[in-house]
């Protein structure tokens, strides 16, 4: 009983002096909404049904005990829409470079996938609203004690955005998502833990300005926050590590063109973001820049 006493001490010493945050790109709603097909100012082209987007992306974070992120990597996303619906899958891989006060780590990790479907409602001339089921599937397990890339667990959600035109060349957009993480279970120091990263609620709000037929710039703020994140049995820094309120403003630059009939988009994107909520575990302050591709055909 003693040395099952010490071991369970001993574990939680070294919890409270590890990182385990994880982040996720498919899962990421600035990407999910600034990558949505876009307007085109090709009229005879419009008709396309297929979109497949690349995206390269770079993000790097600090935390308050001194840890260092770099997630370097790839995005991927596939959109099948008809004129009032659409179904997209999103997978996504990184490598990540971990630097700590203890040493350095570097792996490399594929993503969860990512499937939403949902259909637009049009609220009048100027206002069109979407409404999406998320459903997302784990590709690798829950390993404790590590950082990771992706979730690693079943997520089921619903997500509402929209946009409102005040004139032809501006708008503002809108989206609010709501994704819940079913426990799963892992293992550590022979012992068995069911886990979960709770619930997940994001926010953005945007503006959209189109200075010619082919160009536009975007300006947002967004919101993720997760909460009620829960291990059985309990232990008190995992539960810390695993919720979070962060803030991101970002800004998009978009150009448009068309290729041998197909619409093609280039998008570049930067992001700062800082956790609202400080403590040892959280994100001091993160920077991210990506590029994406995406061709509609």
């Amino acid at each position: 009983m003693k040395h099952i006493n010490f071991s369970y001490l001993l574990f939680s010493i070294i919890l409270s002096y590890l990182n385990l945050y994880s982040i996720s790109i498919v899962y990421n709603f600035r990407i999910a909404e600034i990558t949505k097909e876009q307007n085109s100012p090709y009229e005879y082209l419009i008709n396309k049904k297929y979109n497949l987007i690349t995206l390269l992306f770079d993000q790097y974070f600090t935390t308050y005990n001194q840890y260092n992120y770099n997630y370097t990597g790839f995005f991927e996303s596939f959109i099948y829409h008809t004129p009032s619906c659409y179904f997209r899958s999103d997978f996504a891989a990184s490598s990540i470079k971990e630097k700590s006060p203890k040493g350095k780590n570097h792996t490399f990790q594929p993503e969860d996938i990512l499937l939403t479907s949902g259909c637009n409602f049009t609220i009048n001339d100027h206002s069109i609203i979407t409404a999406s089921g998320l459903f997302g599937i784990p590709t690798g397990k829950v390993v404790l004690p590590q950082a990771y890339f992706g979730y690693r667990q079943v997520g089921l959600g619903i997500q509402l955005d929209g946009f409102y035109s005040f004139r032809l060349t501006h708008r503002a957009v809108y989206g609010f998502r709501y994704i819940y993480f079913v426990p799963r279970s892992t293992n550590y120091y022979k012992k068995r833990y069911l886990f979960t990263i709770g619930h997940m609620i994001d926010f953005l709000l945007a503006y959209q300005y189109q200075y010619n037929k082919t160009q536009e710039l975007e300006m947002g703020y967004s919101i993720e926050s997760r909460f009620k994140a829960n291990i059985k049995p309990y232990i008190a820094y995992i539960i810390k590590q695993n919720n979070y309120f962060i803030s991101s403003f970002y800004f998009v630059y978009k150009h448009q063109f068309s290729v041998k009939n197909t619409i093609n988009t280039l998008l570049f994107n930067v992001v700062y973001g800082f956790d609202n909520i400080p403590n040892k575990f959280s994100i001091k302050y993160s920077l991210t820049a990506w590029l994406a591709w995406d061709i509609n055909f």
